[in-house]
């Protein structure tokens, strides 16, 4: 597929397959006003332990995020995320909540966006 330009602002429309979920159009390489770095988004599904704060998310991005912003996507992860910038590597990032999340398959649900 092509790149998309839009007033001189470049874009590819790409469908990756994340860790758990594919996320169709999840790939968002533009660049925007004061903001001149690559933007990407994602998707994590994972399973609650009830004891678990922490949950690392395998990104699959080509790049090496300095920031991830973690958005949840149901009521049982709704309980205040973030993502360290110490946890950011080249293939991962660790999404910590602020209490457990409840034991259950697939119920730990976070949009990301990351950002360099």
């Amino acid at each position: 597929m092509p790149d998309i330009a839009v007033g001189g602002n470049r874009s590819a429309l790409t469908t990756i397959k994340g860790d758990y979920d594919t996320f169709a159009n999840g790939l968002d390489n533009s660049r925007r006003p004061n903001n001149f770095g690559k933007v990407k988004r994602g998707r994590y599904t994972g399973n609650g332990t009830g004891a678990a704060t922490t949950f690392t998310v395998t990104h699959g991005l080509n790049f090496t995020p300095t920031r991830v912003s973690p958005t949840p996507r149901n009521a049982a992860s709704a309980i205040g995320a973030w993502v360290d910038p110490a946890t950011i590597t080249s293939t991962q990032f660790v999404i910590s909540t602020a209490s457990a999340i409840a034991s259950g398959t697939g119920n730990v649900q976070y949009d990301w966006v990351a950002s360099k």
